[in-house]
């Protein structure tokens, strides 16, 4: 017999909490572009926190209408702590946060690739570190971040104003 495996339906919740599944959110995103009369965003950004023995992350699909608000669906994964742990001389240490990093912003990448290829619309992508200027642990490694976005055809926008990362995804990650 040749059976195929049933496939788990990807559930995406809305900002009050309600379920719905992916090619309803892709369905929502795609209807933007029939609305002529606004000036829509659609961004994508990914943000994580560690719960006990694993890290949840959060990517979130925001569309956003310029000048009036928007609204949002997120989505929920977990991974093993023990992913994101260094070794170091056969010694555990601190969690690997740049390794870390990267899983979000290539998460975010993967999603906004599957929106383009699905609806047609070109998302940006919002990152949740600090420019290169800055003083700040995400500072040494954003241009890299940004560079594989920029690699990927995706817009890039990093902190302060990368509000999908570090304030959507960052609400429901903790």
């Amino acid at each position: 017999m040749n059976e195929k495996a049933e496939e788990i339906p990807v559930l995406w919740k809305s900002a009050d909490g309600k379920r719905f599944a992916q090619e309803h959110v892709f369905n929502w995103v795609a209807s933007t572009k029939l609305d002529r009369e606004n000036d829509y965003q659609v961004i994508v950004g990914t943000d994580s926190h560690r719960h006990s023995d694993q890290f949840r992350f959060i990517t979130v699909i925001c569309v956003y209408r310029v000048g009036k608000g928007g609204n949002y669906y997120y989505l929920e994964n977990y991974e093993p702590r023990e992913n994101y742990v260094q070794a170091t001389r056969g010694k555990r240490v601190k969690g690997n946060q740049k390794l870390r990093m990267f899983n979000e912003v290539v998460r975010s990448v993967e999603m906004a690739t599957n929106l383009f290829d699905t609806t047609g619309v070109l998302p940006v992508v919002h990152i949740d570190a600090s420019p290169s200027h800055r003083k700040e642990f995400t500072s040494e490694f954003s241009d890299q971040l940004k560079g594989y976005v920029a690699s990927n055809g995706f817009e890039c926008v990093l902190k302060p104003t990368s509000f999908v990362a570090n304030a959507i995804a960052d609400k429901h990650s903790k």
